[in-house]
């Protein structure tokens, strides 16, 4: 709070007002959406204590009550954002002064045939037929938003009113991305790697990064969605990274295509220790190549071939080894072992092989393995039973399995689930083994250097001021192609007022992450000039800063400080809660920890009251 305050306090332009009492001919204490003049009140009181009090420090406790009573996150004494705390006080600052008694209803804007100062100046009339005080007067700006569907082009223009300037930091216009490679090498474990791409890009872009990586041909690579280890569908070369679930793993696989033969995806499963329990999957999918002439029963030597060789982990053995013909003998002792092994005592070689219900998956839009067994939907593709939950794939030397393969019509890639016991699965280490790629450690190296870089506030306002796509929860509706579209939107500034404050958004949030970017953004003190970055030229394009608001540490909590110019003597002073010190040179108050710039226009007229 005393961050912010201080910056609001050297904001002269606006404690003169209070200091000389010209704010009491505006009290608006009928205004329901206001304090009724209680915060306004607190607030004048406090800045002439401020700068009329004897105190060597106030302590703002009746301004911080009165203030918690209409924004309750500031009533008790948890730290808050003091770019927060500015734009809730400004608020309700200006509704306590609103000069408009009775609010009228906007008019619409028609923008056929008008430029667009014309129209934005419309919108502006609406804006302060409605908002007018002070804080209008000296802070109020007017930013053009302009909204284009990706698919007809139209575009809509907009022209909103600011109060603070919120500004991102420029980035790379490439996205990383968590990956993770399963190989045609059984011993080869399965890797865990970071890529950068496009940002734009698609599956394509991805393979082509991993196959780089690994020296692999793109072509023999296929991305697959995996849900708890099990890949459940394969994606298209040509999708958008976009459209990539965030609740699943992209998984690359190693599959080289191969006349006559069938991708077969092997999801894995373990039998649990107890009846109580549900079986649960211990290790990624792999991908087999399958002769399109085997018969089931050479499906199951297949799979018995595959488990054996995971067992004895021989790395030079790929997934798609042949099983061989008989003239050699090696297929004959492949299945007297298979015959021995399955019937044998030693249940950990025992397996079980199930052809994944796809109807059923498609119907629930997720995975097989977490619905009731009671479920009763489409029938099975295979075995025709309607409460079907993965059925036997058969052991039969007469039945052909592309024949089996061919009855899957749910559109998804077919399946087979292989149930091992628990007492085998620590014999299957080497598929459940999981290796770090360099890529990894070399992404949080350049993280590293990143945040070392220096960038200036005006690449950053440029950088604010492109186009952007909207996300899937901010679709808008285009009234040409009568769909909702991820339109892109560009945010310009129009109209410039007579203080300037800029926000840095430092703290970035993705989902359940949060972040702070401690980078150096370098500022001026003195000649912030707008000029190319505001679309009227007759505004104020000249600034000159004169408070900082700054914040030391993460996101657990950290501490506010305060930079600021005094009007009188034109010093820099560090405020720091009940310390207050004055600054060696101007230069100094440009730091990492700077979070909220306070500039005024040069040569600023009064304001009127």
């Amino acid at each position: 709070m005393n961050s912010g305050l201080q910056c609001l306090s050297n904001t002269f332009a606006l404690t003169d007002i209070f200091l000389s009492d010209q704010y009491e001919a505006d009290l608006n204490p009928t205004n329901t959406i206001g304090t009724s003049c209680k915060l306004v009140k607190a607030y004048a009181a406090l800045v002439k204590e401020m700068w009329y009090g004897t105190n060597s420090s106030v302590s703002p406790w009746y301004f911080k009550r009165e203030l918690g009573d209409f924004v309750p996150q500031f009533y008790g004494y948890s730290q808050q954002d003091s770019h927060e705390l500015v734009n809730y006080v400004l608020d309700l600052l200006h509704e306590d002064l609103n000069r408009v008694k009775i609010k009228p209803v906007p008019e619409e804007v028609k923008q056929e045939g008008l430029s667009e100062e014309a129209v934005s100046n419309l919108f502006w009339q609406n804006h302060i037929s409605r908002n007018q005080s002070f804080v209008v007067d000296l802070m109020h700006g007017q930013y053009r938003s302009e909204v284009t569907c990706p698919k007809c082009s139209k575009s809509s223009l907009a022209f909103d009113p600011f109060l603070s300037l919120s500004v991102s930091f420029p980035k790379k216009d490439v996205k990383s991305m968590d990956l993770v490679c399963v190989f045609g090498e059984i011993g080869r474990p399965v890797t865990r790697i970071k890529v950068q791409l496009p940002r734009k890009g698609t599956i394509s872009a991805v393979k082509a990064e991993t196959g780089r990586l690994f020296s692999i041909n793109p072509d023999h690579l296929q991305a697959a969605k995996v849900y708890s280890y099990s890949a459940t569908e394969f994606f298209p070369d040509d999708l958008d990274l976009s459209q990539v679930p965030s609740t699943s793993t992209l998984v690359m696989y190693e599959v080289p295509h191969i006349e006559s033969k069938l991708p077969v995806i092997l999801n894995f499963f373990k039998d649990p220790e107890s009846q109580y329990y549900s079986k649960t999957s211990f290790a990624y999918s792999r991908v087999i190549m399958v002769d399109s002439r085997f018969t089931s029963s050479q499906v199951h030597l297949k799979v018995y071939q595959y488990l054996t060789r995971a067992r004895t982990s021989r790395r030079s053995d790929s997934q798609d080894a042949e099983m061989t013909d008989d003239e050699t003998g090696e297929l004959g002792a492949l299945e007297e072992a298979y015959h021995r092994d399955m019937t044998g005592k030693d249940y950990s070689k025992h397996f079980k092989i199930n052809m994944v219900n796809l109807q059923r998956e498609k119907a629930q839009g997720g995975s097989t393995y977490y619905y009731s067994s009671y479920y009763s939907g489409p029938q099975c593709d295979y075995c025709e039973r309607k409460e079907c939950r993965n059925c036997p794939l058969p052991d039969s030397s007469d039945t052909n399995f592309s024949d089996i393969v061919g009855k899957n019509r749910s559109g998804r890639p077919f399946r087979l689930e292989i149930v091992v016991p628990y007492q085998g699965v620590d014999q299957l280490k080497v598929l459940t083994e999981t290796f770090i790629h360099e890529s990894v450690n070399k992404f949080h190296e350049d993280q590293r250097k990143l945040t070392e870089m220096q960038y200036s506030l005006e690449e950053c306002i440029e950088f604010s001021s492109q186009a952007e796509t909207l996300d899937e929860q901010n679709e808008v509706f285009c009234s040409t192609c009568k769909e909702h579209v991820q339109a892109s939107k560009q945010m310009t500034i129009f109209r410039l007022p007579k203080i300037l404050i800029i926000h840095l958004k430092r703290f970035k949030e993705k989902g359940y992450h949060k972040d702070k970017d401690g980078r150096l953004i370098s500022f001026p003190v003195e000649g912030l000039d707008m000029t190319r970055f505001c679309h009227i030229s007759s505004g104020p394009p000249m600034y000159d800063l004169y408070a900082v608001s700054n914040h030391f540490g993460g996101l657990g909590g950290g501490h506010y400080t305060a930079y600021a110019k005094n009007q009188e003597n034109g010093r820099w002073y560090n405020f720091d809660d009940s310390s207050v010190r004055e600054v060696g040179s101007a230069g100094s108050v440009v730091s990492p920890a700077a979070y909220v710039l306070f500039y005024k226009a040069r040569d600023e007229p009064a304001a009127q009251s």
